[in-house]
C-alpha cells in the first residue's frame, strides 16, 4: 500500500526540500477517531494510533503525519524464575532487594531479568517445567 498522500510530502521527508518534516514543530496531536482524523482512520483502520499536524517555522508548509501500528507480537516476560535454596539467606535477601517475589506454589523466585544478570544467577534460571535450563540464558 502506498501511504504517501502527496509527492511533495514524500520529498520533504527525504530532505529534498530543506529540513522538511523532521524540523517542523507539532502544532496539534489527535488520537485516532477524534474529529479531524476520520478520513485517515477510514484509510488506515485500526492501525492508526494518532495524527499529528506539523508546521514549518516560516509557516510556508503544513504537514499531516500519522503514527501506525505496523507489527504486533507477544512480548517476552520481563522476569525469570530462579531457584534459591532456603538455606541461602544472604542470596535470598539480595534477591528481595533486587525486586524478587517468592512464588510459594512453584517454590521459585520471580526475578527481573536484569537482576538475574546483575546477581550472576543465570545458572539458576528454571524453565516452565521446573528443570534448570541447560543454556543458562536469562
Amino acid at each position: 500500500m502506498d501511504v504517501w498522500i502527496d509527492p511533495q510530502a514524500r520529498a520533504a521527508t527525504q530532505g529534498h526540500n530543506g529540513p522538511g518534516v523532521a524540523a517542523a514543530a507539532v502544532t496539534k496531536k489527535l488520537a485516532a477517531g477524534a474529529a479531524g482524523t476520520r478520513r485517515l482512520l477510514a484509510r488506515f483502520g485500526a492501525a492508526l494510533v494518532c495524527v499529528r499536524y506539523r508546521g514549518a517555522a516560516a509557516g510556508t508548509r503544513r504537514y499531516t503525519t500519522v503514527e501506525l501500528v505496523v507489527d504486533e507480537r507477544p512480548g517476552k516476560p520481563d522476569f525469570s524464575l530462579v531457584r534459591i535454596d532456603y538455606r541461602e539467606s544472604t542470596l535470598r535477601q539480595q534477591v528481595k532487594a533486587a525486586g524478587g517475589v517468592w512464588d510459594a506454589r512453584k517454590k521459585l523466585w520471580h526475578l527481573p531479568r536484569t537482576a538475574v544478570r546483575h546477581l550472576g544467577l543465570k545458572d539458576r534460571v528454571v524453565a516452565d517445567n521446573g528443570q534448570i535450563r541447560k543454556t543458562g540464558h536469562a
